[in-house]
């Protein structure tokens, strides 16, 4: 999360007037007098990030959707150094397990091999290009990008690599590589399909069947404020 994020505690109880409170107190992360004391705060010695120093606070929630509460975790890592690095705020959802402080926080380093992944699915699987109309289409389209994203992980050891002139070549193929080799060996595999054959013209839309088509939304345009004449 930015470092200059504010967020909001759980309202207080109600006073009897008025519309209840929907934000609590102010907890903005560069003024450390907003902070409460931590639920949790651990300090441990780690082999990469040095001496490590984990707070959390819960119930936190942002001023456009109150009704959203999440976890929040202030990373500070090798304070052995006269100058440590900034902090590190992250924001997860708490799920139906307690899991401590310091597994939350060992979970960021995985992220490095989950995001380059979705960005391929995006990039280079087609992942988002569709348009759907039903979020059951939605459904199927991602399982079909998840099931070639593993094809080309259980073809990188049958994929010789291709590069194109302006490429290195790679001994350990990254999933964009072996989708670059992966035409040569479907041409080595084949297709247990048969060839097409010749059906003549197509008979078109049957006689008599209803064309039903798709249910459209006009879109939604602010109208012009006029000006207020003299």
């Amino acid at each position: 999360m930015r470092r200059d994020r504010v967020l909001y505690g759980p309202p207080g109880p109600y006073g009897g007037r008025g519309h209840p409170a929907i934000h609590g107190a102010r907890f903005a992360f560069k003024e450390p007098d907003t902070w409460p004391e931590p639920v949790e705060l651990v300090e441990f010695q780690h082999e990469r990030w040095g001496q490590v120093r984990l707070r959390r606070w819960d119930n936190l929630h942002a001023k456009q959707e109150a009704a959203t509460t999440f976890a929040v975790i202030r990373a500070e890592v090798h304070l052995e150094r006269d100058q440590p690095p900034d902090p590190l705020w992250l924001g997860y959802v708490p799920g139906h397990t307690d899991q401590p402080v310091r597994v939350v926080w060992s979970w960021f380093d995985q992220r490095w091999s989950i995001e380059p992944s979705i960005r391929f699915r995006k990039q280079q699987l087609a992942w988002t290009l569709p348009r759907f109309q039903t979020s059951a289409a939605c459904d199927r389209w991602t399982n079909l990008v998840d099931i070639a994203f593993w094809q080309l992980f259980l073809a990188r050891e049958l994929v010789q690599d291709q590069p194109l002139p302006w490429q290195k070549p790679q001994s350990d193929l990254t999933p964009g590589r072996v989708l670059q080799g992966l035409g040569a060996l479907f041409s080595q595999i084949g297709t247990p399909a048969r060839p097409p054959q010749t059906r003549g013209k197509s008979p078109g839309w049957p006689t008599g069947r209803p064309r039903t088509r798709p249910k459209r939304y006009k879109p939604v345009k602010r109208s012009k404020q006029r000006l207020k004449t003299a």
